[in-house]
């Protein structure tokens, strides 16, 4: 495989780069332990896998694996990331390495074929047959990994009081026994999360998100507790309309999920629920658990919270006005800050929390939440800041691609551009511009 994807690169550079992007991404996850071989056994492992035929027997798959000294409870980490490559060939890779391990008898991979059929709505393929029946196994000897994802296949056949069945079976084994991991979770650890939260450094922001995104796509459906997913999928199911119908009892699911099992998907229905007023105790409770667990909007929102006006923060509960207007988080200006810094608009009483608001745009603009950037420019515009303002418009407008997914927003580019002229023609806008204060390195 190697030697020829090497002969492929010289005459394609995507195919070259796409060979670069695969192995970083191997060397990466095997780095920090997902991936249990390295790059150069997952190459080798890829050739001989195309040399048998691509879809090797369960037999033929454990000689492979004893020969390049691999496991194969390893090779549904690869198959993931073999799948997510644009090349066709290199997918048809995975997909057969994929299946392979799943007939061996590896359950990561068997879970990971079927969700893969759900979410492409593959299901009535006949290669994913094997695998179903393996997951039905799986989940009804009580392997609880199996369960939620044998839950989402009955949903999908239309059987809902089957996936309710297998989810409440799910809580009710939970009760007495502790959910197996299959592989440790890929969730950057609480203090790594925090720190991001706590430093408005853009490059370490930046990092922090990239890798989070790496471990949430090569682990997937492992990444929560199989506890907290049911409970979701219950909830969900209890607000559908029809017989399963139940308000008090989804509320309760998805509160034990969100409290419990700290589940953010969860916690978002609850604090609709809950909070029918922003800016509440409970409303603030609610949106730091989401903010801290990765949750873009609700970071957005205490961007937001943070950056009120005095007047409107002294109308709030008097436990909301001590932490929005007296906060010991709030840090000092930091010498370009104070140089560029013209606060005749604002109360310099407010300018350490409007700071503190901007650090939590900046998670948000790291975790891809396209308003975040129009209101961080407002608001280093409001504050006196003029030339973060202008970088980060001429970011959003001209630099960089909105997603690092590939998404786009168009309309939040075209506003973006809109205000990036409009500061730009005022005479504050021109003085930022003459002292050079617009470069991208003031967002560092």
């Amino acid at each position: 495989m190697q030697q020829k994807v090497g002969q492929q690169a010289k005459r394609n550079p995507a195919v070259e780069n796409e060979a670069k992007r695969l192995f970083g991404e191997m060397r990466l996850l095997w780095t920090l332990g997902h991936l249990k071989m390295n790059p150069r056994q997952a190459q080798t492992f890829m050739r001989n896998i195309e040399m048998v035929g691509m879809r090797p027997t369960p037999a033929t798959l454990r000689s492979i694996c004893e020969a390049v000294r691999v496991e194969i409870s390893a090779l549904c980490v690869l198959a993931r990331v073999l799948l997510a490559s644009q090349d066709p060939k290199i997918r048809a890779i995975g997909r057969s390495i994929l299946l392979s391990a799943s007939e061996a008898g590896d359950p990561a991979a068997t879970i990971h074929a079927v969700n893969v059929a759900i979410r492409t709505d593959q299901l009535g393929s006949k290669e994913v047959q094997g695998p179903l029946a393996r997951l039905r196994e799986l989940a009804d000897s009580g392997f609880q990994h199996a369960m939620v994802p044998q839950g989402k296949v009955h949903e999908s056949y239309g059987e809902d009081l089957k996936a309710l069945a297998t989810y409440e079976r799910l809580c009710e084994i939970s009760k007495d026994n502790q959910a197996e991991e299959l592989q440790p979770s890929g969730r950057p650890s609480l203090k790594v999360q925090l720190k991001a939260m706590l430093h408005g450094h853009w490059g370490f922001l930046r990092e922090t998100h990239e890798h989070f995104k790496s471990y949430t796509q090569m682990t997937g459906d492992m990444l929560d507790s199989n506890v907290a997913m049911a409970l979701v999928a219950i909830g969900d199911l209890r607000l559908k309309n029809g017989p399963l119908f139940d308000h008090k009892a989804a509320y309760a699911a998805f509160k034990e999920a969100a409290l419990k099992h700290e589940d953010p998907q969860a916690l978002v229905w609850v604090r609709e629920f809950d909070c029918r007023e922003p800016y509440s105790p409970k409303w603030f409770e609610y949106t730091m658990k989401l903010a801290v667990s990765g949750y873009s909007q609700a970071a957005h929102e205490l961007g937001d919270m943070y950056s009120l006006p005095r007047s409107k923060v002294l109308e709030l509960d008097t436990a909301m006005q001590d932490e929005i207007l007296n906060n010991p988080a709030y840090r000092g200006l930091s010498r370009r800050e104070a140089a560029e810094l013209d606060s005749k608009e604002v109360d310099p009483a407010d300018l350490r929390r409007f700071l503190w608001a901007s650090e939590w745009y900046l998670v948000a603009v790291a975790g891809e939440y396209a308003r975040s950037w129009i209101a961080l420019a407002n608001l280093y515009w409001r504050i006196g800041l003029r030339g973060k303002a202008m970088a980060i418009l001429r970011a959003a407008a001209f630099d960089l691609q909105v997603s690092t997914s590939g998404e786009t927003f168009p309309e939040m580019t075209a506003e973006a551009l809109e205000l990036y002229n409009k500061y730009k023609a005022t005479q504050e806008g021109k003085d930022a511009i003459a002292q050079g204060l617009y470069a991208m390195d003031v967002l560092i």
